[in-house]
């Protein structure tokens, strides 16, 4: 296939999709890293796509567009892990957590097997998988109709299962932080099952990479100021830090790589 024409088809991926890894590209097209990360660079000159750590996002994603969760954890891979790192310190023995369904929350939950006294309430298929093993940790997994892209359980009746739990933290990572809508998410449902999480937990950790910054996406989640803590791996611009000052939010910058924002990855 000729470059310009794998191109061609990489563009047509990215606006199917929503999201693409390197990873994908390699394995669809049966090219290296390099020449991937190449053709994303052409395709970034020309406007046609958003570039990110790990892939590309279609331009128009952050409004409405979901992205599998395979895709989105090969996206700002190094950056979640940073964060997940950081948030693990605010896990401690005995503690009952709500984790949610996002790319982020599980780098964390899978930092968590060795964990002794930990209870861990989740509607994430993934995060059923990698702590069902752990023997110091009691699951307890809300359940709806099963959602293929998201690998999570939505829905009604997870929001009622969720309405009538208290949990000490909640750690979770909607798709768009933004100074003029707050906390926002690409679908409806993914946003009440975000408002039902806020509203369960007497800690809120929200845990969201740099790209996540100025998006606004579909749905509503709630305000900024709905958190107690915010972790992030590189520090947001001085709007977002002056207001999380003034309503009592800290803000936690997780160690890890500085790279220039671009655009959510879930």
């Amino acid at each position: 296939m000729l470059p310009e024409q794998r191109r061609y088809e990489i563009l047509s991926v990215v606006k199917r999709r929503g999201a693409v890894s390197v990873n994908d590209l390699c394995e669809l097209f049966n090219i290296t890293p390099t020449t991937a990360r190449k053709d994303l660079a052409e395709l970034e000159q020309r406007g046609s796509i958003i570039r990110t750590h790990g892939g590309a996002l279609n331009p128009g994603y952050a409004r409405g567009h979901d992205v599998s969760l395979e895709t989105r954890q090969n996206l700002q891979s190094q950056e979640k892990a940073s964060i997940a790192e950081a948030a693990l310190a605010h896990v401690q023995p005995g503690d009952t957590i709500l984790l949610d369904d996002s790319s982020t929350v599980l780098y964390l939950a899978r930092k968590l097997k060795d964990m002794q006294s930990l209870t861990v309430v989740t509607y994430a298929l993934d995060v059923v998988n990698a702590l069902s093993a752990a023997p110091g940790i009691r699951l307890m997994v809300i359940g709806g109709a099963f959602d293929a892209e998201s690998k999570a359980f939505v829905g009604g009746p997870a929001e009622d299962m969720l309405s009538q739990l208290h949990v000490d933290k909640a750690f979770f990572s909607p798709k768009g932080v933004s100074l003029d809508a707050g906390l926002t998410d690409a679908r409806l449902d993914q946003a009440r099952l975000h408002r039902r999480v806020i509203a369960s937990a007497a800690e809120r950790v929200l845990m969201v990479d740099s790209s996540k910054f100025d998006v606004v996406c579909f749905a509503e989640v709630a305000p900024l100021d709905a958190v107690h803590l915010v972790i992030t791996e590189r520090a947001p611009s001085q709007g977002y830090v002056t207001l999380w000052q003034e309503r009592g939010v800290k803000l936690e910058i997780a160690k890890g790589p500085a790279r220039p924002r671009t655009s959510a990855t879930g």
